[in-house]
C-alpha cells in the first residue's frame, strides 16, 4: 500500500500548503518557503517504484542507476 500522505506530498505539495496541512506547511516554511516542484502525472507504479527506491536509499540498499540505464532521467 502506498502511504497516503507521502503520495499527496509528491503529486501536489502547493495543494496541500493550500488547505493547510500542518506537516505539509511545517515543511514549506522549514525549507525558506520554497515549494517542491507538482509530480501530478506519475502513475500508481511510478510512485509505488519511487515510494520502494527511497525505502531502499534510507536504509542504504538502494542500488545507483548507470549513466546509460534505459529511462534514465537527469534532472
Amino acid at each position: 500500500m502506498i502511504p497516503y500522505w507521502l503520495t499527496s506530498w509528491i503529486r501536489n505539495s502547493s495543494k496541500m500548503i493550500a488547505e493547510g496541512d500542518p506537516m505539509a506547511v511545517a515543511l514549506f516554511r522549514e525549507y525558506n518557503q520554497v515549494q517542491m516542484t507538482s509530480f501530478t502525472t506519475l502513475s500508481d507504479k511510478e510512485m509505488k517504484d519511487l515510494l520502494e527506491y527511497l525505502r531502499l536509499a534510507s536504509e542504504g540498499k538502494a542500488e545507483a542507476v548507470p549513466a546509460s540505464a534505459p529511462g534514465r532521467v537527469d534532472v
